[in-house]
């Protein structure tokens, strides 16, 4: 194959089309085995170096920014499949091995929903040990996957550190983002360890402060209120109240539910979009309930941002974002309208009190997780200047402090996202925060009734991903990265409760 721009394009638009439908048949149930290593081999001579090596020069001589911005996305890219090339087979080994792991005749995948829902407190210490010891079976599997991408980075690919290769490839400066939420944390710590405590008297019925974080997942599960979500409703509903923001996904062809209850399609919501916009796919295993609510909403915000996505923009601003932070802000921005009393009472016809109710444990779950996600970012920040890739003291010590419960240092491998993800997610709630005000502010506090706010919205969805999280931020009149918006919702605890 000729090494043209045109080319080596059309090899990754084609490559990553039939890597991410692999993905998603082995995630959905339709597959047994992930075969990703078979596909790459058809793609072999453009996971190799010559590849990188012509894209990095091409974008090194553009003759305008927007081509450099082209060739540099281009070039990262190159620079995923060139990594994936070389753990692919260990990849593919432990996905598979999970995907048939059971525990107690429990499949390993089903642990966590279970833990989730189980109201019983010894049986979700329980639990919990089962999904510790599969951690502990394959840290192996993980640490070496993990060693064998940053030896790839450094040797193969130059790269003074893993920090250095993900603040280059994301174009985005860390520290300052550590230094705020350093303070955002501090902030916000005595509102937490208040309401924090006295919900998991009351829920948990075991005091705050020595709990292990399998019984932080039951308190988040907010199942109180299941009745007013019923399973059967839940597409009717949402649909609907999409449709009053002027968005209707019966119109959408192009975005593709799976709701199929197969046994072995994995019970975590996910998005995939092989092909954007022409094919989005938004999976979900419906079982009934608030969460089960709030992640359809999460993750059609995926789908409408992707869905809604010029065709006519280059397939680097389509499909290569140097961050989902910006994707990740729409998918916060409709999962949070389940913490709205108004669209609360509108959509799930619940009265004012239970309304009331939902917003403030809803705010204070996310607080919780605002918290965990801070914890997470500092952790993974400091563990990647540290030369021991197999100490998982600094996670369980940071989460431990930050949140309150008991993270122990053989689960940090299974709580790792690549690439600062956790950064990524921290970004996306602070502009949710910004956005949500904003839209308050131009439609009035119901504007997910008011189409005009629609139509905003799917006029920054038609950007793609060509702007990052924060020039979206910045075209609001505000200031990205700044929690005071997010703050201001953590306070309303006080008055809520």
């Amino acid at each position: 194959m000729k090494l043209t721009v045109a080319n080596i394009l059309a090899g990754v638009e084609l490559l990553n089309y039939e890597l991410s439908t692999e993905g998603r048949l082995v995630r959905v149930g339709l597959k047994d085995e992930q075969q990703t290593a078979a596909i790459l081999q058809k793609f072999d001579w453009l996971c190799g170096r010559e590849p990188l090596e012509f894209i990095r020069d091409e974008r090194d001589g553009a003759a305008d920014a927007d081509t450099r911005e082209w060739r540099d996305r281009l070039y990262y890219a190159l620079v995923e499949l060139y990594l994936y090339r070389q753990v692919a087979p260990l990849s593919d080994h432990l996905q598979t091995a999970l995907a048939k792991k059971e525990v107690a005749g429990i499949p390993y995948y089903n642990l966590a929903p279970r833990l989730q829902n189980e109201p019983d407190f010894d049986r979700r210490e329980q639990l919990g040990e089962m999904i510790d010891a599969v951690h502990v079976e394959f840290n192996p599997q993980k640490l070496e996957l993990l060693r064998r991408e940053i030896d790839i980075l450094k040797v193969d690919l130059g790269q003074p550190s893993y920090r250095d290769y993900c603040r280059q490839k994301k174009q985005f400066k860390y520290p300052a983002l550590e230094a705020g939420l350093r303070e955002s944390l501090a902030r916000t710590e005595p509102v937490y360890r208040r309401h924090i405590a006295r919900w998991t008297d009351r829920k948990v019925g075991r005091p705050f402060g020595a709990l292990n974080r399998y019984h932080a997942s039951y308190l988040l599960r907010l199942n109180d209120f299941d009745a007013h979500f019923p399973k059967d409703a839940l597409v009717e509903r949402l649909t609907a109240a999409l449709r009053h923001l002027g968005i209707d996904l019966a119109q959408a062809p192009n975005i593709h539910l799976d709701l199929e209850n197969r046994p072995k399609k994995t019970p975590r919501a996910f998005c995939s979009a092989p092909k954007i916009p022409a094919e989005v796919w938004l999976v979900i295993k419906p079982a009934g309930g608030l969460n089960d609510y709030e992640t359809f909403l999460h993750e059609a915000g995926h789908a409408l941002h992707f869905g809604c996505s010029r065709a006519d923009l280059p397939y680097e601003y389509r499909h290569l974002a140097r961050s989902y932070a910006l994707s990740e802000i729409y998918s916060f921005l409709l999962q949070n309208l389940v913490q709205d009393v108004g669209w609360l009472r509108a959509v799930a016809r619940v009265d004012e009190a239970a309304a009331r109710q939902i917003r403030y444990e809803k705010i204070l779950s996310d607080l919780f997780m605002y918290r965990r996600y801070v914890a997470k970012f500092l952790a993974e920040w400091e563990f990647f200047q540290q030369p021991d890739l197999g100490n998982g003291e600094i996670y369980a010590r940071t989460l431990t402090a930050a949140t309150g419960f008991v993270y122990r240092p053989t689960n940090y491998l299974f709580d790792m996202d690549s690439e600062f993800y956790s950064a990524d997610y921290l970004r996306a709630w602070l502009g949710e925060a910004q956005l949500r005000e904003y839209l308050q502010q131009q439609y009035g506090p119901t504007w997910w009734s008011n189409a005009a706010a629609g139509k905003f919205l799917v006029g920054l969805w038609h950007q793609a991903g060509q702007p990052d999280a924060e020039t979206v931020i910045a075209q609001l009149g505000v200031q990205p990265l700044d929690p005071a918006a997010l703050e201001r919702r953590v306070a309303e605890l006080e008055a809520l409760n």
